[in-house]
């Protein structure tokens, strides 16, 4: 339940913040349709700045992604979004009396030319999309019938069912498989399960709650640029382990006795960020806002050796919603304006900002590789009528 509450904060956040509305376009609604931009939306141009050739704002044609549909807003669901194959997959959920936003649209942008497609359609209220991607020539789609009455959750591939659960599937690719978690019925009870899907579409199972005493089984929300593990956290015998899960099986890493606040998988490690207190200081600042005083360890993938990271928190804060790439975090500072890098070097960190984006926006942070991060933010519209997404590819090298 716990990571199912997380998810939908996100998505409902999401609504409230990004709402877009223009006038409908019938014909791109069709589920056999396969739009792109015109020829402007796929051409790329840099910075203004010199000192800012690191950073490219991809133009493409935000119209495309802004809609009203049956009387409905749309909006931009960085929630739902993934990288994979050089393109970015994002959802665009209606918004309407109903506090879950239903998904009416899919979209790829091809992050080497800004080409922004349409993939799939559906119409309002009629279908909820939890995640979907395109992998190896196939769409691959979580979806919820929300006209069956048992609300059952299913993956397709290529509208074909091929798996059904309790839960949204979340989908993961790593070492080129592709794996997914969810909820599924074992010898009558529902158990969280991890799972890959083979390329005939069979399902094989990787690793399930009360396996070797397991208990449930959370994925980490943030991303990282590893894509040969999965993060997920557990329980076993009574004591918080990490689970990570390969395209093969699982290993299980026991987390260091603290009160965990954050987990992040790095190339190498797993980043930790805890407090010792069982209740923990609370800091008001200018803004009001309520900091959690935190220290941070790292987890050696290799050794399991657990050793200190040494960097306070007045140069990190709350690292929540941060991405990983390679052996570096990037994250928005809570005091100090922009994004910025900190790099695990030597049992410490080396913190610098990141030139070239604007200082007071907000950065949706997704990795592409282990050079490169999407960041999406957005922009006012020129109408008075939402929030245009904008989208920046950043070396951070």
């Amino acid at each position: 339940m716990k990571k199912h509450l997380k998810r939908l904060s996100v998505f409902i956040a999401s609504s409230v913040l990004f709402a877009c509305s223009t006038n409908p376009n019938s014909s791109s609604l069709s589920q056999e349709s396969h739009l792109s931009t015109t020829e402007a939306s796929s051409q790329t141009s840099s910075t203004e700045s010199e000192k800012d050739q690191n950073v490219i704002l991809l133009e493409t044609n935000g119209e495309l992604i802004k809609n009203e549909f049956e009387g409905l807003w749309e909006n931009v669901a960085p929630g739902g979004a993934t990288v994979y194959n050089n393109h970015f997959y994002f959802s665009v959920r209606g918004r309407g009396t109903n506090s879950i936003s239903y998904t009416a649209r899919e979209y790829k942008l091809d992050l080497n030319n800004g080409n922004l497609t349409l993939i799939k359609g559906y119409p309002q209220s009629k279908v909820r999309v939890s995640d979907f991607i395109e992998f190896n020539g196939v769409l691959y789609e979580a979806i919820t019938d929300l006209q069956d009455p048992s609300i059952r959750f299913r993956i397709l591939a290529d509208d074909i069912e091929i798996w059904t659960g309790f839960s949204e599937p979340q989908f993961f690719v790593v070492d080129d498989h592709l794996l997914f978690e969810g909820v599924a019925s074992i010898e009558g009870q529902k158990t969280d399960v991890v799972c890959r899907i083979n390329p005939d579409h069979s399902i094989t199972t990787l690793v399930q709650s009360g396996q070797d005493g397991l208990g449930h089984l959370f994925p980490s929300p943030n991303l990282s640029s590893n894509r040969s593990k999965v993060l997920f956290t557990s329980t076993k015998d009574e004591k918080n382990v990490y689970v990570l899960v390969d395209a093969n099986g699982y290993e299980i890493v026991e987390q260091p006795n603290h009160v965990i606040y954050e987990s992040l998988l790095l190339e190498d490690d797993i980043f930790v960020a805890y407090s010792d207190r069982k209740t923990p200081v609370v800091v008001n600042g200018n803004d009001g806002n309520a900091n959690t005083d935190n220290e941070y360890v790292a987890i050696s993938l290799s050794t399991k050796e657990v050793y200190p990271v040494h960097s306070s928190f007045k140069q990190l804060g709350n690292i929540a919603d941060v991405t990983a790439i390679d052996q570096s975090i990037l994250f928005h500072h809570p005091k100090e304006e922009g994004v910025w890098k900190g790099t695990l070097n030597n049992q410490g960190l080396v913190v610098r900002k990141i030139p070239g984006l604007e200082p007071n926006r907000y950065f949706y942070i997704y990795p592409i590789d282990e050079q490169r991060a999407l960041f999406l933010g957005f922009d006012d519209d020129p109408e008075g009528k939402g929030a245009r997404p904008i989208f920046y590819l950043v070396n951070i090298k």
